[in-house]
Parts: structure tokens; C-alpha cells; sequence
């Protein structure tokens, strides 16, 4: 029995910009053991795109934690998230991938998937025990689920923002334009009363 925290590339937005009190893995790992249900352990997993990047001493200091259990970062998350009791994540998409696999989940930032029934905001370590304890008897409403899809596609925009390694669709005439246009319509809804002015002239190269 467990719960699983797949950790962060860092330096990185989604935690450093996006996390902020909550940036620091090393503390945010040691509260969520001191706030696990008893016979609980966590599971610790690097992230793919992080091997290697963090000192020994780190995965030291994690190694001493009582209840934690650091997995190969070769292991499936998927089925990692599947047979978790719950998923905690300062921002990350295994908690959005949890919510649509029907395990409730624990976010420490405002992210867009907040909206699912069976994930929960946490405000503070305090209210951390409570909270994956919620995520952990939260079940997936097929309802909710329904309305925030929908939601989620009246605010989308089709188009590819992918590096070209990753993509070469992203580099067409086509898509920089599409895509160029979502940046201008974010831009204008978020800017102050002044209209963005900006060219959104874009042609592959």
C-alpha cells in the first residue's frame, strides 16, 4: 500500500515558478511522510528527463526517510499511478493522469485539472494528512468529468507546441499560425485595459 509522488525535473516552471513555498522537493518529500495514514509508505520515482541530474546525497537523504520507498526510474508510472491509494504532485500531469484513471490525487498549486472531483488543492502542510486522506475515498464522477471535458474544449485551441526534435509537424506555415493565434488570444484576455499589440507574423523556416 501506497502513495506515489513521481518527482519533478528541476530547474523547471511547473515547480519552480508554479510550486513556490512548496519548490523545495527535499521538505515537501519529508512532510508528506510525516502526513501519510498509518501503514502507508511512499513511492519516490525520478522523472525520465531528471536521471542524473541529482547528486547521490540526494537519494541519500530520501534512502533515511522511515515509509519511503524509491523507485527505478524505469518503472511504469501509469501503473504506478493505477495501484497508488492516491498521487501527490506539486503540478505535475501524473495527478491529472490519476484523476482520469480514477485515483484521487493531491496538488499543491492552482493547475487547470482542479476542476475534477477527485483532486484536491492542498493550502498548507498542515491540512496535507487531510487531504490525501480525502484524495484516497474520492471516486471518479463521471458527470463532472463530463462537464470539465467540455469546459476544457471550449478553451483549447488545436495546433502543435512541441519542440521540432519532438514534432517536425510544429515547424509547418499551418500550425504557426494556429498556434500563434492561441498566443494572441491568451495574451489579450490576460493584458491590462491597453490592447497587445504585437505582429503575429510567423512563417517556417
Amino acid at each position: 500500500d501506497y502513495v506515489y509522488y513521481p518527482l519533478h525535473c528541476q530547474p523547471e516552471a511547473s515547480i519552480d515558478v508554479l510550486g513556490g513555498f512548496y519548490s523545495d522537493q527535499t521538505t515537501l518529500i519529508k512532510n508528506i511522510v510525516r502526513s501519510l495514514p498509518a501503514g502507508l509508505k511512499l513511492a519516490v520515482k525520478e522523472h525520465p528527463s531528471g536521471i542524473g541530474c541529482r547528486p547521490t546525497s540526494f537519494f541519500r537523504s530520501l534512502a533515511s526517510l522511515p515509509d519511503l520507498v524509491c523507485v527505478s526510474p524505469f518503472a511504469d508510472g501509469i501503473e504506478l499511478i493505477k495501484r497508488a491509494k492516491a498521487v501527490i504532485s506539486v503540478s505535475g500531469t501524473a495527478c491529472y493522469e490519476a484523476a482520469m484513471l480514477g485515483v484521487g490525487s493531491v496538488v499543491f498549486t492552482d493547475v487547470f485539472y482542479c476542476g475534477l472531483a477527485n483532486v484536491f488543492r492542498c493550502r498548507g502542510f498542515e491540512a496535507l494528512g487531510k487531504d490525501i486522506a480525502l484524495a484516497m475515498d474520492s471516486h471518479y464522477d463521471v458527470h463532472a468529468a463530463g462537464e470539465f471535458f467540455a469546459w476544457l474544449l471550449s478553451c483549447s485551441y488545436e495546433g502543435c507546441v512541441e519542440p521540432a526534435e519532438i514534432n517536425p509537424e510544429a515547424l509547418k506555415e499551418e500550425n504557426a499560425r494556429v498556434t500563434a493565434q492561441a498566443f494572441m488570444d491568451v495574451l489579450r484576455y490576460y493584458s491590462s485595459s491597453r490592447p497587445v499589440c504585437m505582429a503575429a507574423s510567423i512563417s517556417s523556416r
